[in-house]
């Protein structure tokens, strides 16, 4: 079960949230209790082969539920008691730097499931005022060196950070909403297929 919301894109003027389970607790995945996580799920398949994926990928979400019509968006709250980390800064990946400041972030991870190659959008949308980034990983967890990113978005940014990543067949990614600044407030993770 998980828990997460969709945004209907072809009604532009109303915002529609559907439960799609109830556990929060697969949401958010440490980077404590997820370092060393095995970046080696990923792997080729043909489309009419099952796919098959690695045992971690179970708690991760599917990236055959949500599409380009009805994609995923998971709010959430950066707070004081938020883990933070040094985030991988520039626009390119592997990262050239970290910053130098510790900054809020969540993680939440994707399997893909469909038996081919997706193109996926994944956007941090702040609802509060925060300067938002995106940040994402192969595999089920940040890596020991968070420089070593597969995507990133820009610094240039005000509410909404946006990062494009081609996730191959059976392949698990990581999706890191984060900040800017050290700061507090609302935001949503939107995972788009393209």
């Amino acid at each position: 079960m998980r828990l997460g919301s969709q945004v209907d894109k072809t009604e532009p003027d109303v915002v529609h949230y559907v439960m799609r389970s109830l556990l929060l607790p697969t949401l958010v995945v440490s980077l404590i209790a997820s370092c060393g996580g095995d970046d080696s799920s990923s792997s080729d398949v043909d489309a009419d082969v099952a796919v098959e994926v690695d045992a971690s990928a179970a708690n991760c979400f599917p990236l055959s539920g949500p599409s380009s019509d009805l994609p995923d968006a998971i709010p959430s709250t950066f707070t004081g008691e938020s883990l933070t980390w040094n985030r991988p800064t520039g626009e390119e990946c592997p990262a050239p730097t970290l910053g130098d400041t510790a900054v809020p972030f969540e993680t939440v991870c994707y399997v893909n499931d469909t038996g081919a190659s997706v193109d996926i959008l994944f956007e941090v949308i702040a609802v509060d005022d925060i300067k938002p980034a995106a940040v994402i990983y192969d595999g089920d967890s940040i890596p020991n060196d968070p420089a070593q990113c597969a995507a990133v978005s820009s610094d240039l940014v005000i509410d909404v950070a946006e990062a494009y990543y081609s996730v191959p067949a059976g392949a698990i990614v990581t999706l890191v909403a984060t900040l800017q600044d050290a700061e507090t407030g609302d935001f949503q993770f939107v995972i788009t297929p393209e």
